[in-house]
Protein backbone atom coordinates (compact mmCIF):
# COMPACT_ATOMS: atom_id res chain seq x y z
CA UNK A 1 0.00 0.00 0.00
CA UNK A 2 2.66 2.67 0.23
CA UNK A 3 2.73 2.73 -3.44
CA UNK A 4 -0.93 3.36 -3.27
CA UNK A 5 -2.12 5.52 -0.46
CA UNK A 6 1.00 8.09 -0.78
CA UNK A 7 1.43 10.58 2.21
CA UNK A 8 3.79 13.42 2.19
CA UNK A 9 6.90 14.40 5.39
CA UNK A 10 3.93 15.56 7.25
CA UNK A 11 2.06 12.12 6.87
CA UNK A 12 -1.10 14.07 4.83
CA UNK A 13 -2.34 12.93 1.41
CA UNK A 14 0.23 13.48 -1.11
CA UNK A 15 -1.37 16.27 -4.03
CA UNK A 16 -4.12 17.91 -2.13
CA UNK A 17 -1.79 18.25 1.24
CA UNK A 18 -4.41 17.56 3.71
CA UNK A 19 -5.38 15.56 6.76
CA UNK A 20 -8.96 14.42 7.47
CA UNK A 21 -9.44 17.48 9.84
CA UNK A 22 -8.44 19.69 7.37
CA UNK A 23 -11.00 19.73 5.44
CA UNK A 24 -14.93 19.39 5.76
CA UNK A 25 -17.47 17.15 4.43
CA UNK A 26 -18.97 20.21 2.43
CA UNK A 27 -16.50 20.86 -0.32
CA UNK A 28 -16.94 23.67 -2.77
CA UNK A 29 -14.00 23.16 -5.90
CA UNK A 30 -13.00 25.86 -8.08
CA UNK A 31 -10.79 25.26 -10.90
CA UNK A 32 -8.60 28.31 -10.83
CA UNK A 33 -6.10 28.32 -7.30
CA UNK A 34 -6.75 32.11 -7.33
CA UNK A 35 -10.23 32.06 -6.91
CA UNK A 36 -10.55 30.30 -3.64
CA UNK A 37 -9.54 33.55 -1.92
CA UNK A 38 -12.81 34.62 -4.08
CA UNK A 39 -14.92 32.31 -2.07
CA UNK A 40 -13.27 32.26 1.19
CA UNK A 41 -13.21 36.01 1.83
CA UNK A 42 -17.45 35.66 2.65
CA UNK A 43 -16.76 32.79 5.15
CA UNK A 44 -17.46 33.73 9.46
CA UNK A 45 -13.72 32.62 9.67
CA UNK A 46 -10.81 30.70 8.04
CA UNK A 47 -9.67 27.83 9.93
CA UNK A 48 -6.53 26.17 7.88
CA UNK A 49 -5.25 27.17 4.49
CA UNK A 50 -3.22 24.49 2.86
CA UNK A 51 -1.44 24.35 -1.06
CA UNK A 52 0.26 21.84 -2.75
CA UNK A 53 0.86 22.10 -6.91
CA UNK A 54 -2.60 23.59 -7.96
CA UNK A 55 -4.11 22.46 -5.19
CA UNK A 56 -5.36 25.11 -2.57
CA UNK A 57 -7.91 24.38 0.36
CA UNK A 58 -9.17 26.84 2.57
CA UNK A 59 -11.66 25.34 5.58
CA UNK A 60 -13.51 27.48 7.38
CA UNK A 61 -16.92 28.26 9.22
CA UNK A 62 -19.88 29.53 6.98
CA UNK A 63 -23.27 30.27 8.51
CA UNK A 64 -22.16 27.95 11.79
CA UNK A 65 -20.99 24.93 9.61
CA UNK A 66 -17.02 23.90 8.43
CA UNK A 67 -16.87 24.19 4.66
CA UNK A 68 -13.83 23.53 2.75
CA UNK A 69 -13.12 25.48 -0.79
CA UNK A 70 -10.53 23.69 -2.80
CA UNK A 71 -8.98 24.18 -6.56
CA UNK A 72 -8.81 21.15 -8.70
CA UNK A 73 -6.89 23.13 -11.86
CA UNK A 74 -7.88 22.05 -15.43
CA UNK A 75 -9.32 18.83 -16.67
CA UNK A 76 -10.55 15.30 -15.77
CA UNK A 77 -7.31 14.08 -14.79
CA UNK A 78 -7.19 16.27 -12.22
CA UNK A 79 -11.16 15.65 -10.70
CA UNK A 80 -9.39 12.01 -10.64
CA UNK A 81 -6.48 13.07 -8.19
CA UNK A 82 -8.89 15.67 -5.98
CA UNK A 83 -11.44 12.83 -5.83
CA UNK A 84 -9.46 9.66 -5.14
CA UNK A 85 -7.99 11.36 -2.38
CA UNK A 86 -10.86 13.33 -0.54
CA UNK A 87 -12.67 9.80 -0.56
CA UNK A 88 -9.31 8.50 1.02
CA UNK A 89 -9.18 11.44 3.38
CA UNK A 90 -12.70 10.79 4.50
CA UNK A 91 -13.25 7.15 4.45
CA UNK A 92 -9.73 5.00 5.29
CA UNK A 93 -7.47 5.42 8.41
CA UNK A 94 -4.11 7.00 6.88
CA UNK A 95 -2.30 5.64 8.71
CA UNK A 96 -3.28 1.87 9.15
CA UNK A 97 -4.52 1.89 5.20
CA UNK A 98 -7.91 0.13 6.51
CA UNK A 99 -10.87 1.23 5.10
CA UNK A 100 -13.50 2.98 7.88
CA UNK A 101 -16.33 0.77 9.07
CA UNK A 102 -18.41 3.54 8.76
CA UNK A 103 -18.37 5.44 5.53
CA UNK A 104 -18.54 9.41 5.09
CA UNK A 105 -20.59 11.11 2.46
CA UNK A 106 -18.99 14.58 1.17
CA UNK A 107 -20.95 16.93 -0.51
CA UNK A 108 -19.18 18.66 -3.61
CA UNK A 109 -20.57 21.90 -5.10
CA UNK A 110 -18.41 23.26 -8.19
CA UNK A 111 -18.33 26.30 -9.10
CA UNK A 112 -17.19 27.13 -12.64
CA UNK A 113 -17.17 28.69 -15.94
CA UNK A 114 -18.53 27.71 -19.29
CA UNK A 115 -19.83 28.27 -22.69
CA UNK A 116 -22.95 28.18 -23.96
CA UNK A 117 -23.99 25.83 -27.17
CA UNK A 118 -27.31 27.09 -26.84
CA UNK A 119 -28.31 30.10 -28.92
CA UNK A 120 -30.82 31.11 -25.77
CA UNK A 121 -28.33 30.86 -23.34
CA UNK A 122 -27.40 34.71 -22.31
CA UNK A 123 -23.67 35.32 -21.74
CA UNK A 124 -22.92 36.19 -17.67
CA UNK A 125 -26.21 33.98 -16.84
CA UNK A 126 -25.84 31.20 -14.35
CA UNK A 127 -26.70 27.21 -15.34
CA UNK A 128 -26.25 24.08 -13.68
CA UNK A 129 -25.46 20.64 -15.16
CA UNK A 130 -28.65 18.42 -14.22
CA UNK A 131 -26.65 16.09 -16.05
CA UNK A 132 -22.82 15.45 -18.04
CA UNK A 133 -21.45 13.52 -21.41
CA UNK A 134 -18.07 12.32 -21.03
CA UNK A 135 -15.45 12.78 -23.79
CA UNK A 136 -12.47 11.35 -22.17
CA UNK A 137 -11.74 7.85 -21.27
CA UNK A 138 -11.72 7.73 -17.62
CA UNK A 139 -14.62 4.66 -17.71
CA UNK A 140 -11.70 2.80 -19.25
CA UNK A 141 -10.62 2.39 -15.35
CA UNK A 142 -13.28 2.91 -13.52
CA UNK A 143 -16.75 1.21 -13.35
CA UNK A 144 -18.80 4.53 -14.80
CA UNK A 145 -21.84 4.69 -16.32
CA UNK A 146 -21.12 4.30 -19.83
CA UNK A 147 -22.98 6.35 -22.41
CA UNK A 148 -26.67 5.28 -23.12
CA UNK A 149 -27.12 3.71 -27.19
CA UNK A 150 -29.74 6.45 -27.70
CA UNK A 151 -27.63 9.16 -26.57
CA UNK A 152 -24.70 7.86 -28.79
CA UNK A 153 -26.65 7.82 -31.55
CA UNK A 154 -28.42 11.19 -31.31
CA UNK A 155 -24.77 12.82 -30.82
CA UNK A 156 -23.86 10.86 -33.98
CA UNK A 157 -26.27 12.71 -35.75
CA UNK A 158 -24.72 15.74 -35.32
CA UNK A 159 -21.32 14.16 -35.99
CA UNK A 160 -19.81 14.24 -32.17
CA UNK A 161 -17.66 10.90 -31.75
CA UNK A 162 -16.42 9.25 -29.07
CA UNK A 163 -18.33 10.11 -26.25
CA UNK A 164 -17.49 7.62 -23.45
CA UNK A 165 -19.75 7.76 -20.24
CA UNK A 166 -22.82 9.62 -18.63
CA UNK A 167 -23.19 11.17 -14.90
CA UNK A 168 -25.79 13.05 -13.31
CA UNK A 169 -26.04 15.57 -10.51
CA UNK A 170 -27.08 14.40 -6.95
CA UNK A 171 -31.16 14.80 -6.94
CA UNK A 172 -30.91 16.26 -3.29
CA UNK A 173 -28.94 19.25 -4.53
CA UNK A 174 -30.80 19.44 -7.70
CA UNK A 175 -33.77 20.64 -5.43
CA UNK A 176 -31.70 22.76 -3.10
CA UNK A 177 -30.45 24.80 -6.11
CA UNK A 178 -33.49 24.91 -7.98
CA UNK A 179 -33.75 28.41 -8.63
CA UNK A 180 -30.92 28.45 -11.47
CA UNK A 181 -31.59 26.36 -14.98
CA UNK A 182 -30.53 23.30 -15.91
CA UNK A 183 -29.48 21.45 -19.15
CA UNK A 184 -26.86 19.03 -19.81
CA UNK A 185 -23.10 19.79 -20.60
CA UNK A 186 -20.53 18.28 -22.75
CA UNK A 187 -17.29 17.91 -20.83
CA UNK A 188 -14.72 17.88 -23.24
CA UNK A 189 -11.01 16.64 -22.35
CA UNK A 190 -9.52 19.89 -23.68
CA UNK A 191 -10.26 23.45 -24.40
CA UNK A 192 -9.38 24.19 -28.40
CA UNK A 193 -9.68 21.94 -31.01
CA UNK A 194 -11.81 19.50 -28.21
CA UNK A 195 -14.09 22.70 -27.82
CA UNK A 196 -14.32 22.82 -31.63
CA UNK A 197 -11.75 25.87 -31.46
CA UNK A 198 -9.13 24.70 -34.85
CA UNK A 199 -8.16 28.56 -36.06
CA UNK A 200 -9.23 27.75 -39.46
CA UNK A 201 -8.35 24.44 -39.73
CA UNK A 202 -11.10 22.53 -41.67
CA UNK A 203 -13.62 21.09 -39.14
CA UNK A 204 -17.92 19.71 -39.34
CA UNK A 205 -19.99 22.47 -37.65
CA UNK A 206 -23.40 20.21 -37.32
CA UNK A 207 -22.44 20.64 -33.13
CA UNK A 208 -24.21 23.81 -33.55
CA UNK A 209 -27.30 22.57 -34.12
CA UNK A 210 -27.35 20.41 -31.63
CA UNK A 211 -29.12 22.87 -29.32
CA UNK A 212 -32.84 21.60 -31.20
CA UNK A 213 -32.70 18.40 -29.42
CA UNK A 214 -33.43 17.55 -25.74
CA UNK A 215 -32.57 14.38 -24.14
CA UNK A 216 -34.96 13.01 -21.14
CA UNK A 217 -36.23 16.42 -21.30
CA UNK A 218 -33.33 18.69 -20.93
CA UNK A 219 -31.28 20.77 -23.76
CA UNK A 220 -27.91 20.34 -24.68
CA UNK A 221 -26.57 23.89 -23.25
CA UNK A 222 -23.06 24.27 -22.22
CA UNK A 223 -19.37 22.40 -22.87
CA UNK A 224 -16.65 22.43 -19.91
CA UNK A 225 -13.97 20.11 -18.89
CA UNK A 226 -14.54 18.69 -15.34
CA UNK A 227 -18.10 17.91 -14.48
CA UNK A 228 -19.07 14.54 -15.84
CA UNK A 229 -15.78 13.11 -14.01
CA UNK A 230 -17.02 14.73 -10.39
CA UNK A 231 -20.29 13.32 -11.26
CA UNK A 232 -19.08 10.28 -12.37
CA UNK A 233 -16.27 9.85 -8.88
CA UNK A 234 -19.40 11.53 -7.11
CA UNK A 235 -21.71 8.52 -7.94
CA UNK A 236 -19.42 5.67 -7.90
CA UNK A 237 -17.74 6.73 -4.37
CA UNK A 238 -21.33 7.60 -2.74
CA UNK A 239 -20.96 11.05 -2.52
CA UNK A 240 -22.82 14.14 -3.71
CA UNK A 241 -22.14 16.52 -6.05
CA UNK A 242 -23.49 19.25 -8.18
CA UNK A 243 -21.70 21.81 -10.72
CA UNK A 244 -22.89 25.56 -11.12
CA UNK A 245 -21.56 27.16 -14.07
CA UNK A 246 -20.59 31.22 -14.95
CA UNK A 247 -21.74 30.99 -18.26
CA UNK A 248 -18.71 33.75 -20.03
CA UNK A 249 -19.52 32.67 -23.76
CA UNK A 250 -21.84 32.07 -26.33
CA UNK A 251 -20.31 29.85 -29.17
CA UNK A 252 -23.15 30.27 -31.23
CA UNK A 253 -23.65 33.66 -31.35
CA UNK A 254 -19.57 34.35 -30.73
CA UNK A 255 -20.55 36.74 -27.75
CA UNK A 256 -17.94 36.77 -24.99
CA UNK A 257 -18.93 38.51 -21.38
CA UNK A 258 -17.76 42.10 -20.83
CA UNK A 259 -17.43 41.74 -17.42
CA UNK A 260 -16.48 37.86 -16.44
CA UNK A 261 -15.32 38.62 -12.88
CA UNK A 262 -18.91 40.41 -11.93
CA UNK A 263 -20.21 37.23 -13.55
CA UNK A 264 -18.03 34.83 -11.28
CA UNK A 265 -18.90 36.96 -8.45
CA UNK A 266 -22.60 36.76 -8.54
CA UNK A 267 -22.63 32.83 -8.98
CA UNK A 268 -20.27 32.60 -5.95
CA UNK A 269 -22.37 34.75 -3.48
CA UNK A 270 -25.49 33.03 -5.03
CA UNK A 271 -24.71 29.40 -4.41
CA UNK A 272 -23.58 30.32 -1.43
CA UNK A 273 -26.87 32.05 -0.48
CA UNK A 274 -27.99 28.75 -1.20
CA UNK A 275 -26.16 26.57 1.13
Amino acid sequence: MQTEIILNDRNAIYHLNLLENELANTIITVGDPQRVAEVSKYFDAILNVQEHREFVTHTGIFKAKKISVCSTGMGVSNIEIFMNEVHLLKNFNLNTKEKNKKPTQCTFIRLGTSSAIHPAIAVDTLLINHAAIAFDNMSDFYNFELLPSDLSQLLLAYNIKKAYYFAKANEELLLQFSSIDLGITLTQPGFYAPQYREFGLPQDEKWKLLHRELYEGRPFTNMEMETAALYAFSTLLGHRAISINAILANRISNEFSKTPKLTIEKMIKTSLALL
